[in-house]
């Protein structure tokens, strides 16, 4: 079976390789989003969704239906190395392209690699996906089992407290970690959360 990406559109694909091309060739952005891979060297690769949830929906005791789609991400690769990545707010990518570099980006990797080991995705059909809960700086991958079966989620190093990098989790298991941290944010004095 396998870890299924996201079909980008053709726009969408387009307004993402023209911003590296963009960047490529500015040497200082180059070397600062891209770690100074030659343009012609870069691919896209592992195209997936991109959702988050709010604190407010997480102390409330979401299912993972409440997180809400926010765009499409993907790694940039040069050769086997992950240089970047690439968002879109819209599918077809009219909103512009953001490209960053930094810790999620080779975590998303190295996460990738761990999962793709996994029983459950050797056995069954994912599609990948990412999930983000901001104001707790978590960014986990998120294996979305389209066939019923339950999800699972995978936390990007580097991890919050209570956390652990690369291990499974279910829905159920990644609220009740994450929950109480959301209740005692929203419980902070004004100033303090």
């Amino acid at each position: 079976m396998s870890l299924r990406a996201t079909e980008f559109s053709e726009d969408a694909t387009k307004a993402i390789a023209t911003e590296v091309a963009g960047l490529a060739a500015r040497p200082e952005q180059r070397e600062r989003y891209l770690g100074g891979a030659p343009v012609e060297k870069l691919k896209l690769a592992a195209p997936h969704l991109v959702y988050t949830l709010g604190l407010k929906d997480l102390a409330g005791n979401p299912g993972i239906d409440e997180a809400k789609p926010i765009g499409h991400r993907c790694l940039i690769m040069s050769n086997d190395d992950a240089v970047a990545t690439a968002e879109i707010a819209d599918p077809e990518g009219a909103e512009g392209v953001t490209t960053t570099r930094g810790p999620f980006t080779e975590a998303t990797v190295a996460t990738i690699d761990e999962v793709e080991g996994w029983d459950e995705v050797r056995e069954r059909d994912y599609e990948l996906r990412l999930l983000r809960i901001p104001a707790l700086y978590v960014m986990a991958l998120w294996l979305h089992d389209g066939d019923g079966g339950e999800d699972l989620f995978s936390p990007l190093a580097p991890v919050p407290e209570g956390l652990d990098e690369h291990k499974r989790y279910t829905w159920a298991e990644l609220t009740d970690i994450l929950r109480p941290q959301a209740a005692r944010l929203l419980d902070a004095p004004e100033g303090l959360a």
